[in-house]
């Protein structure tokens, strides 16, 4: 009895109940929490899991993903090394944000480093290309003849086979090639054949915006790119019949960025949730540090243990909450969700998908999906100016002419909510833009890339 009135007693008893805080207690305490979270949450409609999110399977012959070319590429056949890596159209910079022409000798440049078989003897750039392409026909060909309008991207909607973004990143690199050889027709002169390649690069961004995670969404804004630049250089050189530009009008007026953004960000999270699931209180530390790295030990211990996961996840999905509801914000009124020395960069150095969540952790990606809509938005009404001009001789004084005979609606700038900014400078030419992430209209004269004050649309009929 002396004992258990004694001063080491009560040290020993406050030695154990710290101890058994520290090894039940912060994990009965962090699940709580989570728990809590979790059903405040999904009374809000959040979904944790992919099963929920996943759309219906599609038939196996009006999956994209199986297709000879692509099944070809999975089992490292031809196609294979094809789709490691397409070609890009390189332009040179104007100096004041806005497109011109390719640079085709600098593209020659890129098809000799790809190992394609351009003619040195060859001394216009554009033919060399075009002999280049020969190599590459077969798989050209194959991709133009797929008329599939769904995927199933079976390896995306996992959260635990480290080759998920396989489908997605080839599937985009087929887009690549399909939109490079549309420019190679168009300097050739050939605007039906260029047509032929981008209705195919259409039909597989609607197969795309099926596609989940961040990941699936940074190549869907690039495809996007890829594809505006042949329309713009179809314009400027005055290539493009009536019917072009109404489908392509078409397309880019219905494609909506800010709602395949959300649909990334809501894929993503479930993601992450079952990722933690999966892994709760397994250390993120899986081979035995040095004795003397304290920092990795400290990882170790720290990352082995179920609160760890839970306080990460549940900051990582409150980031999810705040970034998806700033998503219709204009910029001008939004600033990026607050961030923290976020433990799980561990797991993200690990893992490409999670990793883009930090690279947008401050706002980037977001600005992109929103540039790529106003972009998207600006190329749709340019075709509808296009066309109004071809049909009155002029282009309109107001774009509301543009409705509904060129345009079916006309649709908001998300930088700020209000229309486009738009006034004709001459009877054969205008100003077009968005007045970008500043929320300010700085006149436009200065645009074209995401970090202008003004995002402008380049492309107006050729001169």
């Amino acid at each position: 009895m002396r004992f258990l009135r004694s001063g080491w007693f009560l040290f020993a008893a406050f030695i154990f109940l710290a101890f058994a805080w520290y090894v039940w207690g912060l994990d009965w305490l962090a699940e709580r929490r989570w728990q809590a979270y979790v059903a405040e949450a999904r009374a809000r409609g959040v979904k944790f899991t992919l099963a929920e999110l996943r759309p219906a399977r599609v038939p196996e012959n009006e999956d994209l993903l199986q297709a000879a070319v692509f099944q070809s590429a999975d089992k490292g056949d031809y196609y294979s090394k094809l789709l490691r890596q397409g070609p890009i159209v390189r332009r040179p910079d104007a100096g004041n944000g806005q497109s011109v022409l390719p640079d085709w000798t600098e593209t020659r440049r890129d098809f000799t480093r790809l190992n394609l078989s351009v003619d040195p003897a060859e001394t216009d750039d554009v033919r060399a290309i075009q002999g280049a392409l020969v190599e590459v026909n077969p798989m050209l060909q194959a991709l133009i003849q797929i008329r599939a309008q769904s995927g199933n991207w079976d390896d995306l909607w996992t959260s635990d086979d480290p080759s998920r973004q396989r489908s997605s990143f080839w599937v985009f690199v087929g887009m690549r090639w399909l939109a490079f050889k549309a420019h190679a027709d168009l300097a050739s002169g050939d605007a039906l054949a260029a047509r032929t390649f981008l209705d195919a690069h259409m039909r597989f961004a609607k197969c795309l915006e099926t596609a989940p995670s961040l990941h699936a969404e940074m190549l869907r804004q690039f495809a996007d790119d890829d594809l505006r630049s042949a329309l713009g250089f179809g314009l400027q050189l005055g290539k493009w019949r009536d019917e072009d530009l109404r489908a392509f009008s078409e397309f880019f007026s219905n494609r909506n960025n800010l709602k395949l953004y959300r649909w990334a960000l809501e894929t993503d999270r479930a993601l992450w949730a079952e990722y933690c699931e999966k892994h709760l209180g397994t250390s993120v530390v899986k081979s035995w540090p040095r004795w003397n790295d304290v920092l990795k030990w400290q990882l170790r211990v720290r990352s082995s243990r179920k609160s760890w996961w839970r306080d990460n996840e549940e900051w990582l999905q409150r980031f999810f909450d705040e970034e998806i509801s700033s998503i219709n914000v204009p910029l001008g009124k939004w600033s990026p969700p607050q961030t923290r020395k976020f433990d799980v960069d561990q797991v993200a150095s690990n893992d490409a998908d999670l990793g883009l969540v930090f690279n947008f952790k401050g706002g980037g990606f977001r600005e992109g999906a929103v540039y790529a809509h106003a972009i998207n938005k600006l190329a749709g009404i340019g075709c509808a100016l296009e066309l109004c001009r071809r049909s009155t001789g002029e282009y309109p004084e107001q774009l509301e002419a543009l409705v509904p005979r060129f345009m079916a609606n006309l649709p908001n700038d998300p930088c700020g909510g209000k229309p486009f900014r738009y006034r004709r400078t001459a009877q054969d030419d205008y100003l077009l833009y968005s007045i970008g992430l500043n929320g300010k209209d700085d006149g436009g004269t200065l645009g074209g890339y995401r970090e202008h004050p003004d995002w402008r649309w380049w492309a107006p009929r050729a001169k």
